[in-house]
């Protein structure tokens, strides 16, 4: 994830805005594939990114592959900083900037979610959700998590206030529509690189 402003890949922190209607394509470019186009919301004062991806992987991998700072690093670029609790550090250092945001929710193997830019857009929070795939519905969580597919979901949100600070600063000269666009776009090659190290032998 590079930082805030005009980076390519998700975290450029400038987030969706007004003018963009809930349930629309992602916009994702030609040529990324096996990643399906995200949607784009409203939930009152908040824009939220969501991605649904279905993985020939076991929960378990998928979720060693979001929180071990090892595993981490083959599709992020960088190894993280990480204390998996309920208000520990997640640190990752984006291009020579050191980014420090919390752990909000951590809950082996099925949620993590954590802050996102916290110091640029204190509203922001992403959440990676696991769950077996739906032909392992049937099946204890417990039973599926080393076997069997994965259903990840990821969800960005942020508030109009954290996008109005982004147009204020790293953003500025950015029209809403084009800040939307390099959100998503990021955050589909950044899955498209998860993708792609759960495919590697490890």
């Amino acid at each position: 994830m590079t930082g805030p402003g005009r980076g390519e890949d998700a975290g450029t922190g400038a987030g969706a805005g007004a003018g963009e209607e809930a349930g629309t394509g992602a916009g994702a470019a030609d040529g990324v594939s096996g990643v399906p186009d995200g949607t784009i919301g409203r939930d009152g004062a908040f824009v939220v990114f969501r991605f649904v991806l279905e993985l020939a992987h076991p929960v378990a991998r998928v979720w060693a592959a979001l929180t071990e700072p090892g595993l981490i690093a083959r599709w992020l670029g960088a190894r993280p900083e990480l204390d998996p609790r309920p208000g520990g550090v997640y640190v990752i250092d984006h291009d020579g900037t050191k980014v420090a945001d919390r752990v909000l929710r951590f809950e082996p193997p099925t949620v993590f979610e954590h802050t996102f830019w916290e110091n640029l857009n204190p509203d922001a929070t992403v959440t990676w959700e696991l769950a077996a795939a739906e032909a392992d519905a049937d099946a204890d969580a417990a039973d599926t998590a080393g076997a069997g597919g994965t259903r990840l979901t990821l969800t960005h949100r942020l508030s109009d206030s954290d996008l109005d600070n982004a147009v204020a600063t790293v953003a500025a000269g950015d029209d809403r529509g084009l800040i939307i666009a390099r959100n998503a776009e990021g955050w589909r090659r950044l899955l498209t690189r998860l993708e792609a190290a759960l495919g590697e032998d490890r």
